[in-house]
């Protein structure tokens, strides 16, 4: 069965209002001031007023301020009650969510108006005000209600899909999150550590070849210089993946994977943590982990695979001092290189004077000494590193 358009349902619901209105009317257009009216008046009236049901959806109250006002007129004319296009706005002005105040002294009034135009010419006038009165408001107040409960209907429909909405799209945003957050561990754990890898066995062939060609040799610092450059970018990416200051990647947290790629390739690394640790900023980590590198990294230069390295991490109150201590044969190094490699030290040293820290190193006798202080960030009180601890 085919459902009737909106603008059917609206001229129905108008034609009956009107066919209702002008049914239940007597006839009579005596006032009460005692002249009639023309009784074409009353006919026109109603078909005009009772057009304004057609707004009702879009402008409920307007309308319903219409049809108690048409309604009143049973105040100056006592037998001339129309109340069928009032029940039809009051179903509107409670489906809209009017306040029901304004409505309850509106329908009041037309009860009291049409109640008191009975009664006139009642024999029980009281009675009769009663009854009319009570009958005119009931009718209206049912009208209301069914509409104020189908408009609580809707709030709450539209509540619950609004809710859903928010749960697919928390879901889809969890689920973008966690992807994010796995991929960000994927490079962290996995590409970070095998390009450390690279750069410190790319360090070391450079270190202990020392009669390959000098275009192989320049071939070995490029692929050590872009391991470097690799892990920045690779740190960037992992900070963008995991957004907020509370899930940035941390520096420090490959300090046993940069250790262990060390070992890997040859070197005695011993390990030493003195103090609490505390909170440093993301880049002052940074420098601290490349100054590792770094230190590592010219161990091979310098001393070949059996070089010794001491790396010791000493957390104060202000400030985390890093020294690296590298013990190697003299007749093993490898003439012509100087120290540094990926950021260089003379690099990482300007950093460290950026952050109010500093550096040092000493080279001499199979013996290398780099040293790097670095303010602790004091702000952050209690918070802690990530460092993992290093066997």
């Amino acid at each position: 069965m085919r459902t009737p358009s909106p603008r059917a349902m609206s001229t129905l619901l108008v034609t009956t209002a009107v066919g209702v209105d002008l049914l239940a009317w007597n006839g009579d257009v005596m006032t009460a001031a005692g002249p009639a009216l023309p009784s074409w008046a009353p006919v026109l009236a109603t078909i005009a007023v009772h057009q304004s049901l057609w707004w009702r959806r879009s402008r409920a109250a307007h309308v319903f301020a219409a049809q108690a006002a048409f309604a009143l007129v049973s105040l100056g004319v006592p037998l001339w009650q129309p109340v069928a296009g009032l029940l039809v706005a009051s179903y509107a002005a409670g489906a809209r969510g009017l306040r029901v105040t304004p409505v309850a002294l509106a329908l009041a009034a037309v009860a009291f108006g049409h109640g008191w135009g009975v009664a006139r010419s009642a024999s029980a006038p009281l009675s009769a005000l009663l009854s009319v009165a009570l009958l005119t408001g009931l009718l209206a107040g049912i009208g209301y209600a069914a509409g104020h409960r189908q408009w609580r209907a809707g709030r709450h429909v539209v509540a619950a899909h609004a809710a859903y909405q928010r749960a697919v799209e928390d879901t889809r945003r969890a689920a973008l999150q966690d992807e994010r957050l796995r991929i960000a561990r994927e490079l962290h754990d996995g590409v970070a550590g095998s390009v450390t890898t690279l750069l410190l066995q790319a360090a070391g062939a450079r270190a202990v070849a020392t009669d390959v060609a000098p275009t192989t040799s320049v071939t070995l610092a490029a692929i050590e210089d872009q391991a470097g450059r690799t892990l920045d970018e690779l740190r960037r990416v992992v900070d963008e993946l995991r957004p907020g200051a509370g899930t940035r990647d941390d520096p420090l947290a490959r300090m046993p994977d940069v250790v262990v790629a060390a070992r890997g390739a040859g070197l005695t690394v011993q390990w030493a943590e003195v103090g609490d640790r505390a909170p440093l900023t993301q880049e002052v980590a940074h420098t601290v982990l490349r100054t590792v590198q770094e230190g590592l990294t010219n161990a091979l230069k310098h001393g070949g695979p059996t070089s010794r390295v001491r790396v010791e991490l000493d957390w104060g109150a202000t400030q985390l001092r890093l020294e690296l201590a590298t013990e190697f044969d003299p007749g093993a190094a490898a003439t012509g290189r100087a120290a540094g490699g990926g950021m260089g030290l003379p690099s990482l040293a300007e950093r460290a004077r950026q952050a109010g820290g500093g550096m040092q190193h000493r080279l001499g006798g199979g013996y290398h000494l780099l040293s790097l202080q670095v303010p602790v960030a004091a702000a952050v009180a209690g918070a802690a590193r990530s460092l993992a601890p290093v066997q």
